[in-house]
């Protein structure tokens, strides 16, 4: 399988010296593409990473083979162990009521009109064409915001989150932001973002499985500060085929 993120940011350049505009536009186009061969029976997993961020391209190779670990950087010439302590207790940040909650309101979005569609198509894959289905998701800017208020609202009321979240800004030496203080932030963006935009495209077989997802995001921040994010567009691809 492969997965393909490409990030455009744009700023505000106004007002900016040429020295910071330079530095700015490093950081328009941002490029993560990830290509993977696994046998998950024997616990084996070749991964190809790559990341691209103004130009300036570095690559990496995972290996795993069972509990061994090792990382091949490139540009240094050299792997890393990889192999970290494992925690026998596993910690989940959100309560299970909390993605109920979620995940039943992202269910009424995509039960109103007009928002998922489907039809029956020819897909190419690696492994050949395949009859597949075509579905997609598309969500216009007030379902977009009413989604994402509602899901700072809901994590805003889970104390085990954000608690969590706290303790990950304490962690990194950022202990003066706070969760409800990070939850407004974000909200304030949300509130004055315009033009959002969300499509999920993803393509299943006849044996119903998915072979290909994709998935659109963009906004407009209108009121952005000198020096700040005005617009971003995320692009993710996956891609699925037989590993042998």
């Amino acid at each position: 399988m492969s997965y393909k993120v490409n990030l455009k940011n744009e700023f505000n350049e106004e007002g900016l010296s040429k020295e910071k505009i330079k530095k700015l536009r490093e950081f328009e186009d941002i490029v993560a593409i990830n290509s993977m061969k696994f046998d998950w029976d024997k616990n084996i997993a070749i991964m190809n990473n790559y990341f691209n961020l103004g130009g300036l391209g570095f690559d990496s190779v995972v290996y795993i083979n069972e509990s061994d670990q090792y990382m091949k950087l490139s540009f240094l010439g050299k792997y890393i162990d990889m192999e970290t302590e494992e925690s026998d207790e596993q910690v989940n940040p959100i309560t299970n009521g909390t993605i109920n909650k979620i995940t039943e309101k992202w269910y009424e979005i995509l039960s109103e009109k007009d928002v998922v569609s489907g039809e029956k198509i020819v897909l190419s894959t690696e492994d050949g064409e395949v009859k597949a289905r075509k579905y997609i998701i598309r969500v216009n800017n007030e379902q977009l915001r009413s989604f994402l208020n509602y899901v700072l609202e809901t994590i805003e009321r889970d104390n085990n989150f954000m608690n969590y979240i706290e303790s990950i800004y304490q962690y990194d030496g950022m202990g003066q932001i706070t969760g409800k203080n990070l939850a407004k932030s974000i909200r304030k963006a949300v509130n004055e973002a315009s033009d959002m935009n969300f499509t999920y495209e993803s393509y299943i077989d006849m044996d119903g499985y998915i072979v290909e997802e994709n998935i659109g995001i963009s906004f407009n921040l209108d009121l952005a500060e000198s020096g700040s994010l005005k617009r971003q567009e995320i692009q993710i691809e996956t891609k699925k085929w037989n590993i042998e």
